[in-house]
């Protein structure tokens, strides 16, 4: 399951137990961005609320005044709810992201000389995804020679950080050698630096003719140590190609991907 950046303590700015200071926050100023941004319920709580205030308002102006001025008022008021509101609608509706299915755990395990971490992804949507893009952060807490913690950043290079066309599936990897901010790192270190990885990834929808983007993060407890990922990839007995999406986000033990690598492909198709 992917799981809301709002939840995570990449950086420091998120959770509970941080406080921020010194930052002031203009909700009125910026309110298009937050109607457009979040979510339908939200921006339909809103939308009444002005209409019914203002309609309020007018009655009570009409009734106070009984001028026939306030017709044009009260006509050209709510001509710009229903022009503001249909332009945030509009918003909204044009504002896609990709949906992009991830595994839900990440992976270490051999990978050719040595280790390596390796993620799954998915497209979700019928086309494709032309110059997809992916990029791998790890966040941790540091402690400085004084003693001090501090939450750092580090890129993670992927093997193939790019390609062409996303269709189906794709499987990202990082090698893990002495150059690796992983280097040396086990599951207990990863967690008591209160380690995440952050994927980022983008791409031009050729339906949707825009860029796309998604986000998903791997918290310490979410990396697996010593497994692989199953195989999704069958050869049919008439020798068509398949892609079974009920094992993606499962891992196997490395032994057991040995021993079954060493079958006949199609033993293992049938």
């Amino acid at each position: 399951m992917a799981r809301n950046l709002g939840q995570t303590r990449v950086f420091g700015h998120a959770g509970r137990d941080t406080a921020i200071v010194g930052l002031r926050r203009r909700v009125l100023s910026d309110l298009y961005h937050r109607l457009v941004t979040g979510g339908w319920l939200q921006l339909c709580l809103v939308y009444a609320v002005v209409y019914l205030l203002t309609g309020a308002l007018l009655e009570v102006a009409h009734w106070a005044l009984a001028a026939g001025a306030l017709s044009a008022v009260d006509g050209f008021v709510r001509w710009a709810e229903l022009v503001i509101g249909a332009g945030i609608v509009m918003a909204k509706f044009s504002t896609q992201k990709a949906l992009v299915l991830f595994s839900e755990v990440a992976a270490v395990a051999p990978h050719e000389r040595g280790q390596a971490l390796l993620f799954r992804m998915a497209n979700q949507r019928r086309g494709h995804v032309v110059d997809a893009r992916v990029s791998l952060l790890l966040v941790r807490n540091e402690r400085e020679p004084d003693g001090e913690v501090v939450r750092r950043a580090h890129d993670l290079p992927l093997l193939r950080g790019g390609t062409a066309l996303f269709e189906h599936a794709w499987t990202a990897v990082h090698q893990i050698d002495e150059a690796s901010p992983l280097h040396g790192e086990t599951a207990d270190s990863l967690a008591a630096a209160d380690a995440e990885l952050l994927v980022t990834f983008s791409g031009y929808d050729e339906r949707l003719l825009r860029p796309i983007h998604a986000r998903h993060v791997y918290p310490s407890r979410r990396v697996r140590w010593g497994v692989r990922f199953a195989s999704i990839e069958t050869v049919l007995p008439d020798g068509r190609r398949a892609l079974d999406y009920r094992r993606f986000h499962e891992v196997v033990p490395v032994e057991d991907t040995e021993a079954e690598a060493a079958r006949p492909r199609r033993e293992r198709a049938g």
